[in-house]
């Protein structure tokens, strides 16, 4: 939306830069803390759970926010290094202010949920809703899937999009809120985006028509399209045969396969 874009050009300096160094550094914090002794318990104390906030745990309402998606080293690695990339690609895109304005909203409404409903949830969707962003702005990106298969993006974005949709509506309640959160912010920054391809999608169906009627009327009116300017057969006569406009001939004049490189242009 035009208003988020004009708020984060007015308080740009607020922004935070390379936002995902830090988010993956302190996944990797809390995970090297679960690999010491007693390190699930030592997690624990970084979750989500509002009697203990009440407590004076303070520090819960953010570090729920950097819980690693995953315990196995391996898929950790992999996965916080392309949370790392499609972050500052985002990034890089939009402007340091709206990425941090995106990550935040989205973090806030989580957090707000899990106080409201008392539920312990963390940031998986909104690291997910970023390859949504990602896919968006990069549609033919390719990925190595498995190391070996190049894929684009666009096509992993619209799994990406089925996950989304089966989270939301078959995940209980208040667990749903984490995935309809993270959706919501994404369409909500995207909005201009989505308004911008249907408007040009509608004008361009418009242009087809007006096209399609056009091309009618003039096969009905002379009974062709394409006429050779050289040799005089149309494309009725010759349904098979290829036809092309020459862009030196002062009027663009149409020749067949055979005379459109050996004519002499036409000059007005």
């Amino acid at each position: 939306m035009k208003w988020i874009d004009r708020f984060c050009y007015k308080y740009d300096r607020y922004g935070v830069s390379n936002l995902m160094m830090y988010v993956i550094g302190l996944n990797a914090l809390i995970f090297l803390l679960f690999l010491m002794p007693g390190g699930a318990q030592i997690v624990s104390g970084f979750m989500f759970d509002r009697a203990a906030i009440l407590s004076g745990q303070v520090w819960r309402l953010v570090t729920f926010l950097f819980i690693p998606p995953t315990t196995n080293p391996f898929l950790l690695f992999f996965a916080l290094y392309f949370y790392y990339m499609i972050g500052r690609s985002i990034e890089a895109e939009w402007g340091r202010m709206k990425f941090t304005l995106y990550y935040v909203f989205s973090a806030l409404l989580t957090l707000i949920a899990c106080i409201v409903f008392n539920v312990s949830l963390d940031a998986t969707y909104i690291n997910l809703s970023l390859f949504m962003a990602f896919a968006t702005f990069f549609p033919d990106y390719q990925i190595l899937l498995f190391f070996v298969l190049p894929v684009k993006v666009k096509y992993l974005a619209y799994f990406d999009a089925l996950f989304f949709a089966l989270s939301i509506f078959t995940t209980p309640f208040p667990f749903m809120l984490a995935p309809l959160i993270a959706m919501g912010a994404y369409f909500l920054f995207f909005y201009d985006f989505y308004a911008s391809f249907l408007r040009n999608r509608k004008a361009r169906n418009k242009n087809i028509v007006h096209f399609k009627k056009a091309v009618r009327e003039t096969k009905r009116t002379q009974g062709y399209i394409h006429k050779c300017a050289q040799c005089g057969i149309t494309d009725t006569d010759h349904p098979e045969e290829e036809f092309r406009y020459c862009s030196l001939c002062t009027d663009y004049a149409c020749y067949c396969s055979k005379h459109i490189f050996s004519h002499e242009h036409r000059k007005s």
